[in-house]
């Protein structure tokens, strides 16, 4: 089983969210960017919750991986190749 919603449950009311919105997310922490990057895959995920029936939930998520989500993601530079890693 693969946790794709870290530290949220991948199931919510019975709604698979896990495959469908956090893995999309996980993807774009991993590959990383900018601030607005960073704010549009957080955006993405608590639309793509609310598109499945769970408005609330995914307003709430969005705003939560925008306060805490920055732990996590891959910042780079303005100008670098997005595929070097920051260091």
């Amino acid at each position: 089983m693969t946790d794709y919603c870290t530290l949220w449950p991948d199931r919510l009311f019975g709604v698979e969210i896990g495959e469908a919105c956090c893995k999309p997310h996980d993807e774009a922490y991993d590959a990383g960017g900018s601030l607005v990057d960073f704010v549009a895959s957080n955006v993405d995920l608590g639309a793509c919750v609310a598109a499945l029936g769970l408005s609330a939930w995914g307003v709430l998520m969005a705003i939560g991986t925008t306060l805490f989500g920055w732990i996590f993601f891959r910042w780079r530079r303005k100008g670098l190749d997005k595929s070097r890693p920051f260091r």
